[in-house]
């Protein structure tokens, strides 16, 4: 069984969402705003997000993205939507994002608003579930192989997070929609597999008639 790899070119630069359930705290001190922190990005772990696809982030795919000085700050919302905005990296108190050994952290304030009170409250009684963010994957960023049983990998080697925050729920959320651009970026590695595939096979037959001739 040969493994072929690809960098899928046809994605490159578009943004795509993830949303993952993963442990997202509250923290209220005396004098100081709320806050609500978490990971919003896990390393190293393989998902699948649908039957034959499975998707993981490689270690500091991130961290360059995170620690030089961008001209667009990095933003937090909750819910992935934009008219609840949570707090950004050039906003006063700034959004605090990390690159850890695990992935990559989030600690914002909670504002003083109806969306900022609901989030506290949902905070409070356990109904906020995991996180999401929104990244996009420059040319060469990523590579994708299938493995003997057919079921194709991706491994994210390289991105930049635009967005990055708490969700009530991922799975509702993690909707075909959402995931539209990892399909398609599936379907051109799929399309770009049959052609390697189909250029592999005519090098077997030309080897196999070259052999041929020698014997």
């Amino acid at each position: 069984m040969v493994i072929l790899k690809f960098q899928n070119r046809a994605q490159a630069g578009q943004i795509e969402k993830r949303f993952f359930t993963a442990k997202v705290e509250f923290r209220k001190k005396e004098d100081e705003p709320r806050r609500v922190s978490g990971l919003g990005v896990v390393y190293d772990k393989e998902v699948e997000l649908w039957p034959g696809y499975m998707e993981s982030v490689a270690k500091d795919a991130y961290k360059e993205s995170i620690e030089r000085e961008r001209d667009r700050a990095i933003k937090s919302y909750f819910n992935h939507d934009p008219n609840r905005v949570l707090a950004t990296t050039k906003s006063d108190p700034p959004l605090v994002i990390e690159n850890r050994e695990d992935g990559v952290f989030y600690d914002a304030i909670i504002p003083d608003t109806s969306y900022g009170d609901d989030l506290e409250t949902n905070l409070r009684v356990g109904n906020i579930e995991g996180s999401s963010y929104s990244f996009v994957i420059p040319e060469g960023g990523d590579e994708w192989y299938e493995d003997k049983e057919g079921v194709v990998h991706r491994r994210i080697l390289k991105g930049e997070i635009f967005e990055i925050g708490p969700v009530t729920d991922p799975a509702f959320l993690d909707t075909p929609t959402n995931l539209r651009t990892a399909k398609e970026a599936y379907k051109n590695y799929q399309a770009q597999a049959s052609k390697g595939k189909s250029k592999l096979f005519i090098m077997r037959k030309k080897l196999d008639l070259k052999e041929k001739s020698i014997i």
